[in-house]
């Protein structure tokens, strides 16, 4: 009878242990291995704010006083960027670099500015943004987001950008966007809309950051936003990395 008994409390454990239901993770591809970087660590990054600093001095302090990777997708996106907003009618000025830590969170945001060689203003711009984070329990930090945007000033319905679509196409690509060809057909149709129909819109390559939260995936979002008079505002890329969560 105790025979009985403990083989039915076993039968009844194996059960509720085989039954309990756990999310998992899957693999992450390719595309998605060169968007994340991680590593073991034993602090966080303290407290420290460097405000308007240089490129070369942001780069330092990332790499040598905080020992975080810059990643693929910020190394190469500069130059695009950079083709993106030159135009003849406009001087780059030197990009401008923040990087601040708040214990468990650290960031880099710089800002590429262009001025209007008529008028001495700024009707176009670039940035971007590294937000890295730490875990205490796990004790370990990772790469968290990563975001590019160029943005156009639309109030004089006027594009101030170059080629703004070959520029979210070269982005896609280094997001590792699938089936890229594509997708920028389709998006290229719309973007070729009259500006009444334009009007108010957001339009999108790929948009897969609700399914990769809930998936503990890499997600991202890649578009372009239109102002109410249907001039292009902003080019936005963004990286959202949920393995962590």
């Amino acid at each position: 009878m105790r025979t009985k008994l403990f083989i039915s409390f076993c039968l009844c454990l194996v059960f509720i242990v085989g039954c309990k239901k756990t999310e998992f993770s899957e693999p992450l591809s390719v595309a998605d291995k060169v968007l994340v970087w991680e590593k073991s660590q034993e602090k966080n990054f303290g407290k420290f704010d460097y405000l308007d600093i240089t490129k070369e001095e942001a780069i330092k302090l990332m790499t040598e006083k905080f020992e975080v990777e810059m990643p693929k997708l910020y190394t190469e996106a500069i130059p695009i960027i950079e083709e993106a907003l030159q135009t003849d009618e406009n001087d780059q000025e030197a990009p401008v670099y923040t990087v601040k830590a708040t214990g468990n969170t650290l960031s880099m945001r710089a800002t590429y500015p262009y001025k209007n060689k008529a008028d001495g203003k700024y009707y176009s711009y670039g940035t971007v943004e590294l937000i890295y984070e730490f875990d205490e329990k796990k004790k370990l930090e990772w790469l968290s987001s990563q975001e590019i945007t160029l943005v156009n000033y639309p109030e004089t319905q006027k594009l101030y950008l170059n080629e703004p679509i070959k520029a979210i196409e070269k982005l896609s690509e280094l997001a590792g966007v699938t089936e890229l060809q594509q997708k920028v057909t389709a998006f290229n149709k719309k973007f070729n809309q009259s500006p009444e129909e334009l009007e108010g819109q957001t339009l999108q390559i790929e948009n897969s950051l609700k399914q990769a939260e809930k998936e503990h995936q890499v997600g991202r979002n890649l578009g372009m936003e239109f102002n109410e008079n249907g001039t292009l505002n902003l080019v936005r890329v963004f990286i959202k990395n949920y393995t962590k969560t």
